[in-house]
């Protein structure tokens, strides 16, 4: 069944997003610049500045810049998004919330990398965010689905790769968060992605960049988290692998190079003992086994507490 299908079944309410709000998102008015930082903005003063449209029957949720749950630290941001559409818990917001984010063609030290990250600030309480991509991103929120926010370059009527919806309702059946700024209708577009990696650099109080090329929509993420004064993180790599050179330029411009996790766990104030994560295939290579007879011992040494279970097939010494 299609997501979108499946989450209308589940939740039938149709939302009417009011036409002062709907007509702001069309005419893409910057809604700072009628007020006051952290002042909530009456509807009644955005009259002067919109025509009026038709409400908008919205079969997503959604909070609007006077909403009291929507981000406070948003408001402070030029042209800030007047409406969020979400699925899940909106609570997330009030988190700390890191960002994590990376190419979509990434290898497989860089899932690695990107998995080490998310399990480190998930396992200290904090939420993570990324872009609902292939790789990196896909990484981050599967490790991570405790706590992660995910951000849609598109509607939420109009996911869709198959992957993306999975990964979507992943999250949301875990309690996690899904948001977008786009009309429910919005197809993906090349804009709307680099939109989307604008909201992760705001909602976010640090960027980590794991694996980017040099022209990777990963660097649009951190371009945004620099002008907006957040903390920026690169992984640093090999300068022969071309999939992390975008992390190399960052460095070399000034970012931080993340060069270990009790780094970084100490910049956050957050404790961290490394432990080992892995998945079976790569147990089995160490002890040369195959994966049913590595599998076996695995799932003894679960039971015995020496090892648990993380999400997405893998596993951490305890």
């Amino acid at each position: 069944m299609d997501l979108h299908l499946s989450i209308i079944m589940q939740n039938p309410k149709i939302h009417m997003l009011p036409s002062i709000w709907h007509s702001a998102m069309l005419r893409e008015i910057d809604v700072s610049s009628l007020m006051d930082t952290d002042t909530n903005i009456p509807e009644e003063s955005l009259i002067n500045f919109l025509q009026a449209e038709n409400d908008l029957p919205s079969p997503t949720p959604f909070i609007t810049w006077n909403n009291p749950n929507y981000p406070s630290f948003l408001k402070r941001q030029p042209k800030a998004p007047p409406v969020l559409f979400y699925r899940g818990n909106l609570s997330l917001l009030t988190e700390r919330v890191i960002g994590i984010v990376g190419t979509r063609k990434c290898t497989q030290n860089g899932r690695n990398m990107a998995r080490q990250i998310a399990s480190v600030i998930n396992q200290a309480g904090l939420c993570t965010i990324s872009g609902l991509a292939y790789g990196i991103d896909k990484t981050v929120h599967l490790s991570s689905l405790s706590k992660t926010i995910g951000i849609l370059p598109c509607g939420f009527s109009s996911i869709t790769s198959p992957q993306i919806q999975t990964l979507t309702q992943t999250i949301l059946e875990q309690n996690g968060l899904i948001l977008s700024e786009f009309l429910p209708h919005h197809p993906p577009r090349k804009w709307r992605f680099i939109r989307r990696n604008r909201l992760i650099a705001w909602l976010a109080e640090e960027i980590v960049i794991v694996e980017a090329p040099p022209k990777s929509g990963a660097l649009h993420t951190a371009q945004f988290a620099l002008e907006a004064g957040q903390s920026l993180w690169a992984v640093p790599c090999s300068p022969l692998q071309n999939t992390g050179a975008g992390c190399l330029n960052l460095i070399q411009a000034g970012a931080r190079p993340l060069c270990n996790l009790k780094q970084f766990a100490f910049h956050l104030g957050i404790s961290y003992t490394e432990k080992e994560i892995f998945n079976v295939s790569e147990f089995a290579q160490k002890l040369n086994l195959n994966e049913t007879q590595a599998l076996r011992i695995l799932m003894k040494k679960v039971i015995d507490g020496q090892i648990k279970t993380l999400s997405n097939g893998y596993y951490q010494w305890i």
